[in-house]
């Protein structure tokens, strides 16, 4: 594998990127330049670029990674673990997305998104049906066929797909049970940030259940676990209802939670994520089989998190997507 820096000068200041790249590698056509930035191998000062035409500036870093031949390096994706396979048949494969990978490709991200993962498992493509936020965790389906993944995704756009997660909050619902519902619309000054408001946005709707009280910390509002059934399918939703209900999740910045947690004998627990779960998914099979029913287990961190508070871990074992406890 070859990689290269390149350190653009004066000469090449207010070139297109290609050219730039062109005119800094000899042995390298403006085509091949291109073809470079289009598979995702150039990064510049430091971010990935995929636009030809992006002005470059004099002192700028250039880095492109090229085969022994010269060519793009081939990628590279390591297959998900098998054992987070939740269900795979010839139309679909079910599986127990991990906190921190993508569910679908950045500009700084394209090889570690979970599709990437999941299709190198198969060595095969597979559809992409609904999204996780990237720190959630938790059942996530894929087609494994056209008319699978479309079938799935109508399902989920339909309505027909019944969703439990579980949260780790800070602070007080305001009832044991109840329903959320209200119009979403981005947040100003808030870029990707979302939040309740009276008219206009996109409507709405959680029912919630209070778990429990995990506990107190010495930042003074209780901790406690809630399940959430969502109703629709919206970005952010769950986060932006329960910092609204006034419990936000554990490691959720963006919307109120804390960052980290302070334990009455003194420890400091960092949060590495928003403590949600995408605990279970019920919907109809795509090819008139049986409905599907997933449930992902309990993440590490949830019962890593439960323990060191002293709560007991079947506070999080009951509820399923009718509301009743999981069988064993």
């Amino acid at each position: 594998m070859n990689r290269r820096e390149l350190v653009v000068g004066e000469a090449e200041g207010g070139l297109r990127l290609d050219k730039a790249i062109a005119a800094l590698c000899p042995d390298l056509s403006r085509n091949a330049a291109r073809a470079l930035i289009s598979a995702g191998g150039v990064f510049l000062a430091g971010k990935r670029v995929r636009v030809a035409s992006r002005q470059v500036r004099p002192g700028q870093v250039v880095q492109i990674t090229l085969s022994e031949g010269g060519r793009l390096a081939p990628k590279q994706t390591r297959p998900i673990d098998p054992r987070r396979v939740l269900h795979v048949d010839p139309h679909l494969i079910a599986v127990d997305k991990p906190a921190g990978v993508p569910a679908q490709a950045t500009l700084t991200s394209d090889r570690d998104t979970l599709p990437a993962q999941v299709g190198a498992h198969l060595n095969a493509p597979v559809g992409l049906v609904h999204r996780l936020d990237r720190g959630t965790s938790g059942v996530t389906i894929f087609g494994r066929r056209t008319k699978a993944t479309r079938a799935l995704a109508e399902a989920f756009r339909e309505g027909q797909a019944r969703k439990l997660y579980l949260a780790l909050c800070q602070g007080t619902l305001p009832a044991e049970t109840g329903r959320f519902e209200g119009r979403l619309a981005p947040r100003p000054g808030r870029a990707g940030g979302f939040e309740c408001v009276e008219s206009g946005g996109i409507y709405a709707a959680t029912t919630y259940r209070h778990l429990g009280v995990l506990g107190e910390t010495g930042q003074g509002a209780p901790l406690c676990a809630v399940a959430l059934w969502p109703e629709t399918g919206r970005t952010h939703q769950l986060r932006v209802h329960l910092s609204t209900l006034g419990a936000p999740l554990l490691g959720d910045r963006r919307y109120g939670g804390p960052d980290h947690l302070t334990l009455r004998d003194g420890r400091r627990l960092e949060l590495g994520r928003a403590l949600l779960h995408a605990r279970a998914l019920g919907l109809p099979h795509p090819c008139a089989a049986p409905d599907l029913e997933l449930c992902a287990p309990l993440p590490p961190d949830f019962l890593d998190l439960v323990e060191a508070l002293g709560a007991p871990a079947s506070l999080l074992e009951g509820p399923t997507l009718a509301g009743l406890p999981l069988a064993p």
